[in-house]
């Protein structure tokens, strides 16, 4: 389930509470449009999220998974309650559970970094914000402010870049206190 897990929020950017209600049936609709549907919390409303083509592939690899997992667990949640198979994880315990196996991995594969569910939503946004507007990334992530968005932006200029910004800069004073 973990891989799941992961793989929606590498290719998605969402957090991880919003793939708690996600069903069995819902993987489905995935696969025939391309889209998850989601519900974001801190907004209260529903939001489709296209999938991309890396994700798509993985969701196709993992049908067969889904399928054993459908028939095994006879439930209808994909992350299911451990007690109750007809309910979805409570948000805590798959937060807790996810981050604790994540870092199991990296310990154990001598990785010492901190890492959480949350660090996939800063990289997606990150790698977004290179290529698009941050008003586009806002709406694609489902920020209500911009500045929200703002505070993911990781990218940085390079040495060149901002030697080449500050000299139009003061290229651009000067050229202004002449005239």
């Amino acid at each position: 389930m973990r891989r799941i897990l992961c793989a929606l929020l590498v290719n998605t950017g969402a957090r991880c509470n919003e793939f708690r209600l996600i069903t069995f049936d819902d993987f489905d609709l995935i696969m025939k449009n391309r889209k998850i549907n989601i519900f974001r919390y801190k907004q209260g409303k529903s939001a489709k999220i296209p999938v991309s083509d890396f994700g798509w592939q993985f969701l196709v690899d993992v049908q067969p998974l889904l399928k054993y997992l459908k028939t095994f667990f006879k439930g209808k949640y994909v992350f299911a309650s451990i007690k109750c198979k007809d309910q979805p994880v409570h948000t805590s315990s798959l937060l807790r559970s996810f981050n604790s196996q994540l870092n199991f991995i990296l310990k154990k594969n001598n990785i010492y970094l901190v890492i959480t569910s949350h660090s996939f939503r800063i990289t997606f946004l990150t790698a977004l914000l290179k290529d698009l507007d941050i008003a586009k990334v806002r709406e694609i992530i489902g920020h209500n402010h911009i500045e929200t968005t703002n505070r993911y932006n990781r990218n940085t200029l390079s040495e060149k870049q901002l030697e080449e910004a500050i000299q139009a800069a003061l290229a651009q004073m000067t050229q202004n206190t002449d005239n």
